[in-house]
């Protein structure tokens, strides 16, 4: 809220699955999700060490350019060296691969079409933009609905760290701690083993160019009025049926 009125220029956060960009999108906002390992964790609630990246939020790509600058280790104290290699980049360089069509089948009214006018309009400003089939893509959304690591890795840091939270935690939040209860070590590992593979076959798909598979958000933003209003927050919530989770 502070940004968006204006009292702050910039957010901080981590992103694990787009705490950072689902914000930003929802409000016009610009939301930056670093590499993994670019910028320390260390002072940030762990959701998954696994995947939590650090993050920030801003009203406009000169305020992120500014904050970035600020923050990371490589460009601390030189903005001007960030805003001239930027500046100095060609866009053909980039390539945005928009996945298999499918991805974009359940999308609220106007989400794919908007979709389609940013798309566009980096395609003008010399961007490549390709329909490239990314089956990682589909496998890590099955294991992300499925509760991926991070389920386990929060429930493991509540007990050892803030063991009275676990009683006053949201009923949606409660219900996947406890179904992380029934993940063994080895279902674990595998889980972790799969996210490697996953990763390194990302790396493999981005060679010869800078790939970028769209992280979008694929309904519309609730109203802060509607969202107040219900009071059933369980899995039987209206607002659960129409946007997925609370």
């Amino acid at each position: 809220m502070s940004l968006q009125e204006g009292s702050a220029w910039i957010a901080l956060g981590s992103d694990t699955a787009g705490s950072v960009r689902f914000p930003a999108s929802m409000t016009g906002g610009v939301g930056l999700k670093t590499s993994y390992g670019r910028w320390s964790l260390n002072g940030i609630f762990p959701l998954s060490p696994t995947l939590d990246t650090a993050g920030m939020l801003t009203r406009t790509v000169a305020d992120a350019l500014i904050g970035f600058a600020a923050i990371d280790p490589y460009y601390q104290g030189r903005i001007m060296q960030l805003d001239n290699e930027a500046n100095q980049t060609d866009p053909a360089q980039f390539v945005i691969g928009t996945g298999d069509p499918s991805l974009w089948e359940d999308c609220e009214p106007g989400i794919a079409e908007a979709v389609e006018i940013a798309l566009k309009e980096l395609s003008q400003a010399g961007i490549k933009v390709v329909e490239k089939a990314a089956p990682e893509t589909e496998l890590a959304i099955e294991l992300f609905m499925i509760g991926s690591v991070s389920g386990v890795e929060l429930k493991e840091f509540l007990q050892s760290e803030l063991p009275a939270w676990l009683d006053t935690a949201d009923p949606v939040v409660g219900s996947r701690l406890t179904s992380s209860s029934t993940i063994d070590a080895e279902e674990y590992l595998r889980r972790r083993r799969t996210i490697t593979n996953l990763s390194a076959r990302a790396h493999a798909l981005s060679r010869g160019g800078r790939h970028c598979l769209s992280n979008l958000t694929h309904h519309t933003a609730s109203t802060v009025r509607g969202f107040r209003s219900c009071r059933l927050r369980t899995k039987e919530c209206p607002c659960v049926e129409k946007h997925g989770s609370w």
